[in-house]
């Protein structure tokens, strides 16, 4: 007998037994015995997490069955989970809810599986310097929709309305009937994306409201001409004085540059009268 492993990816694409469910499976194996074996895929069970649980739990002897050379990948075995569970729910019929949670997790080993294989592709393309030789890309989408029996289109729609559909749009999806197919919903979906993204033309602006605007805009526009100025004098100033640091205090050198700074002041009084004018403007 193999050393049983449960792999979580396995057991979770698995609907939970309810109470009642449950209870009705143990009294059965408890009153038969397990009568179905324990599939095993590389030690993991495939099938039977829970008689697995029951025998333990109750003492009961149970077969195992390996299936290992059945199935290549784990996405396979998870698939084939899925598709069991699907043909075995003769009382209750799983909600596309159900179904794309179950094909996501599906998606989503196929994009492990696709990406180890095209690392290991190029290693030994490198290793062989064969670097013209490409992998097969793998469609994640169609594997993941082929597991729960539907198009890929189709597991597109009903992927969109499971992650961005309201509560309402998902339960009309799950119940199903006139304009609840997954395509009608999607599409409403996309729609509403459209109108959110489409930019609301402005209102024209007033003529009052124009002339203020643009005065603002003026005097924005001479104030940054002077701040502009006064930065090119300060530029120049520093410069001077870097390139005849020495010189500097020689008594002409020293009226320039005092010249220069009350240039300078000027400058900057003018600005913040601007400025002034620009924000009591805009205050208005």
């Amino acid at each position: 007998m193999q050393f049983i492993k449960i792999d979580k990816d396995f057991q979770n694409r698995l609907r939970p037994l309810n109470a009642k469910e449950y209870k009705g499976l143990e009294d059965l194996i408890k009153k038969y015995g397990c009568l179905e074996p324990i599939k095993l895929w590389n030690g993991y069970i495939a099938d039977g997490h829970n008689r697995y649980e029951i025998c333990m739990k109750n003492g009961i002897h149970f077969e195992q069955v390996d299936v290992t050379g059945e199935f290549e990948t784990k996405s396979d075995v998870m698939k084939w989970i899925v598709q069991n569970q699907i043909a075995s729910q003769a009382g209750r019929q799983l909600t596309k809810t159900e179904l794309v949670q179950m094909a996501l997790a599906i998606e989503k080993q196929v994009a492990v599986e696709a990406a180890e294989k095209m690392q290991s592709t190029l290693k030994q393309n490198t290793a062989s310097s064969n670097l013209n030789e490409r992998s097969e890309p793998i469609r994640t989408a169609s594997k993941a929709a082929e597991s729960i029996g539907v198009s890929e289109n189709t597991y597109r729609d009903m992927k969109l309305v499971v992650e961005k559909g309201s509560e309402e749009q998902i339960e009309r999806m799950n119940k199903g009937g006139r304009g609840n197919a997954p395509s009608a919903i999607a599409k409403e979906i996309k729609q509403s994306d459209v109108t959110k993204k489409t930019p609301k033309s402005k209102p024209l602006e007033p003529a009052e409201d124009f002339l203020i605007r643009s005065r603002a805009e003026a005097m924005a526009a001479e104030t940054r001409t002077a701040i502009g100025v006064i930065g090119v004098q300060a530029q120049k100033i520093t410069e001077e004085r870097l390139n005849g640091f020495l010189d500097v205090y020689k008594k002409k050198e020293l009226e320039d540059v005092t010249a220069e700074i009350s240039f300078m002041i000027e400058h900057c009084k003018r600005a913040i009268k601007t400025c002034e004018a620009y924000l009591e403007t805009c205050r208005q």
